[in-house]
C-alpha cells in the first residue's frame, strides 16, 4: 500500500439532528462545514490531513473560532485507508453508544475540538 495513503486520515462528523455519520470535505465561502457519504464514490472529496503535521489541529481550532457553539456536532478522526469501513462500523456503534465497547471505541475515535482551542 502506498505510504502515503497510510499516513493520511480523514474527519468524521456526526450532527446530532441526523443519524448520518458523514466525511469533512471541506467549508463553503460562508465557512459552513461541507460533508459527503462516507462512501468509495466519494473517497476524492473527502478532506485528507497527514497524521504527522498538524493541520487537523489548525482546522478544527478555526472550526471552533468560527462557529462558537459546534456542540450538536461529533467528529471522529480516522485512517483514510479504512475510511469507508471505518464509517460503517462507527455509524453502528452511534446506535447503542451506551455499550462499554461501543463507547470505548467511539471515544478512541473522538476529537473534542474544544481541546484544540485550549492549548
Amino acid at each position: 500500500m502506498d505510504e502515503k495513503i497510510k499516513d493520511q486520515e480523514i474527519l468524521l462528523v456526526k450532527d446530532q439532528k441526523d443519524e448520518n455519520l458523514k466525511a469533512v470535505a471541506g467549508t463553503d465561502e460562508k465557512g459552513r462545514l461541507k460533508t459527503v457519504p462516507p462512501t468509495a464514490e466519494h473517497e476524492q472529496s473527502f478532506l485528507k490531513f497527514d497524521k504527522h503535521s498538524n493541520a487537523l489541529e489548525n482546522f478544527l481550532s478555526n472550526f471552533m473560532r468560527q462557529f462558537k457553539h459546534p456542540t450538536p456536532l461529533n467528529f471522529f478522526k480516522v485512517p483514510f485507508e479504512s475510511a469507508v469501513a471505518s464509517a460503517r462500523v462507527l455509524s453502528e456503534m452511534l446506535k447503542a453508544p451506551k455499550i462499554p465497547s461501543n463507547k470505548e471505541m467511539l471515544d478512541s475515535a473522538r476529537i473534542n475540538p474544544a481541546d484544540l482551542t485550549r492549548k
